[in-house]
Formats: C-alpha cells, sequence, structure tokens
C-alpha cells in the first residue's frame, strides 16, 4: 500500500499551537499515522460531512478527508471536542 502524504491546513495548525507542549506532540503523531493508514479502526465519518472523517483523541477531535485518487489526506481541523463540531452543521 502506498504512503499518503499529509496535508494540514493553516487553521489547524493555529488550533494546534494552542494545545499544551506534550499532548500537541500526541495529536501529530496521530495525524502523521494517518499517513499508513488513512483508515484507522477509530476513526468514523463525520455525520454533518460524511466525506469527510473524524478520530477522537482525549478531548480533542481531528478533522479530515482522504482523496484517495491522489493519496492525499487533507486535515481540515484539530480542536476541543467542545469547540470542533461548533463549525459543521450537524442537522
Amino acid at each position: 500500500m502506498s504512503k499518503y502524504q499529509v496535508r494540514v491546513e493553516e487553521g489547524a495548525l493555529k488550533n494546534l499551537a494552542k494545545v499544551d507542549r506534550k499532548r500537541r506532540k500526541k495529536l501529530w503523531e496521530v495525524v502523521e499515522k494517518l499517513a499508513d493508514d488513512p483508515f484507522p479502526p477509530r476513526s468514523k465519518p463525520l455525520q454533518a460531512d460524511p466525506s469527510r472523517r473524524v478520530i477522537r483523541f482525549s478531548a480533542y477531535r481531528i478533522i479530515y478527508e482522504v482523496i484517495a485518487d491522489t493519496l492525499i489526506i487533507h486535515v481540515w481541523d484539530v480542536d476541543n471536542r467542545k469547540d470542533v463540531y461548533k463549525k459543521y452543521d450537524r442537522r
């Protein structure tokens, strides 16, 4: 299986910069592992937009999209669970 390229949105990077150093390192490890396995067992489709997926890590959520034909993982958002879902319409 080919390795995916991970691209992180600027907003996600800004949110990560606000996280304490220890958790930020762990969150980065989760993001980097997506390159090897874009559909880990603990990920699931985002209810508001099934083309995107969500991974839970502690109180944080990683919102990403897998673009299989170009082998790209696009990380849209990394934020606290109390804030991240407000950004996506949950109808």
